[in-house]
């Protein structure tokens, strides 16, 4: 059984990145869309209704946060990756399954992923 998921980061680099990682690691994790914005992501959500989404908190325009905000109710599971580890305290509040922090400085693509555990049927509401 797989799981659908949604990839939503302003840096193509990090999402070929994360697509790979996710092939090579994670095969029952179907990646059935990719967006470079926030406005694009959210489209992408509804159209394609993921089980996870995989997205990005510091984009230009709106933040990853914001993107949520407008959602107000959502079905889905949120992994957040980002290259800044100050925003761990405000993902939790979004119910976050993981937070993935990217090491952009020293290995430039590498993404730190430690696992994946979304939970299924579960409904968040909007801090």
């Amino acid at each position: 059984m797989s799981i659908t998921a949604v990839l939503i980061d302003d840096e193509k680099n990090n999402l070929d990145n994360l697509s790979q990682l996710l092939k090579t690691y994670c095969p029952g994790v179907e990646v059935l869309a990719t967006a470079l914005d926030a406005t694009e992501g959210r489209r992408i959500i509804l159209q394609y209704q993921p089980e996870l989404v995989f997205l990005d908190i510091q984009m230009p325009g709106k933040t990853g946060f914001d993107l949520l905000r407008e959602l107000n109710q959502y079905d889905f599971e949120v992994i957040f990756v980002t290259a800044y580890d100050q925003y761990g305290i405000q993902a939790v509040k979004f119910a976050a399954v993981d937070y993935l922090l990217l090491d952009a400085q020293r290995r430039g693509r590498r993404v730190e992923f430690a696992h994946l555990a979304p939970r299924r049927n579960s409904r968040h509401e909007v801090p």
